[in-house]
This record gives C-alpha cells, structure tokens and sequence, in this order.
C-alpha cells in the first residue's frame, strides 16, 4: 500500500465520510473512493468496514 493510501485507509477505519477524508488529505471525494477501491483490491476486501477490521488484524 502506498503511503497515501494507508492515509485513507486509517481515516476510513475511523469511520470519517469520503468528504471528510477528502477535506482532510486536501484531495476530491473522487480520489478518495478510487484510494479505496485500491486498498480494498490490494487486501481482498470490498467495504471500509472490512477495510478497518484488516487494518486491525495487521495492527
């Protein structure tokens, strides 16, 4: 996972909308879902919520 990817990632896993996170990282709502869909490919997962619960089984 790139670097601004483990960003989104952990802003996803505390529950922050896309247009927070988007807000936050100084990035479009766009962006942030296509982060997303990045990460969840790369962990063989489809939703935020099983996004955060792999982030944490790695923590």
């Amino acid at each position: 996972m790139s670097p601004r990817e483990r960003e989104v990632a952990v802003l996803l896993a505390q529950g922050l909308l896309y247009k927070q996170i988007a807000d936050r990282l100084g990035c479009s709502e766009r962006t942030v879902k296509f982060h997303k869909a990045r990460i969840a490919e790369k962990l063989g997962v489809k939703t935020s919520v099983e996004i955060a619960l792999k982030l944490s089984a790695l923590a």
